[in-house]
């Protein structure tokens, strides 16, 4: 009877001889081309209620999850877009700091953004559409994210940093 019940345990917990973990380090270790479509089919873009699943890259949930961790409250606004980028972004605002963030399928994908773009000035290397900035921004990149950051005090732009440069994987469940 035990061992009839903690195999129906087992099957109704979706085990089928496969630990979560084994799938988890499985995610953690598969090429960047490949954790894209792991977290699609895991998550987020599945459309499950309030899905967030941890993966290898960042997805918008993820991005909002680890500026929350951080203690920024962060506080999305509008889309943002720049002819020099292949991606469209989001507008958040964190105090009086302005985080402008885009977040890419692959790291290959923004690398090639990257390639045409000055990460001091902000601006296209070819010199055509350039952007007004206040001042300008901090350029953050960490795997499939980049992120324009304008405004804020200096500690306060280091959180944000920091935040973002610790990656997905230092992302805490809370």
């Amino acid at each position: 009877m035990i061992p009839i019940l903690a195999a129906a345990m087992l099957e109704g917990c979706g085990a089928r001889g496969e630990r979560a973990s084994d799938s988890n380090a499985a995610v953690a270790n598969a090429p960047m081309s490949d954790t894209t479509a792991h977290a699609t089919a895991m998550g987020e873009a599945s459309g499950a209620p309030g899905a967030c699943v941890l993966a290898p890259l960042w997805s918008p949930c993820l991005l909002r999850k680890a500026l929350e961790n951080a203690g920024l409250a962060p506080q999305e606004e509008d889309s943002v877009h720049y002819p020099f980028l292949k991606t469209g972004g989001r507008r958040w605002r964190l105090g009086r700091a302005e985080l402008q963030t885009f977040v890419y399928k692959s790291a290959e994908a923004l690398q090639k953004d990257l390639a045409g773009l000055d990460t001091v000035t902000g601006q296209p290397k070819s010199g055509h559409d350039r952007v007004d900035w206040s001042r300008p921004p901090a350029t953050i990149v960490s795997r499939n994210l980049m992120a324009f950051l304008v405004g804020g005090t200096e500690r306060h732009d280091e959180r944000i940093r920091l935040a973002l440069e610790a990656g997905v994987l230092g992302i805490k469940p809370r």
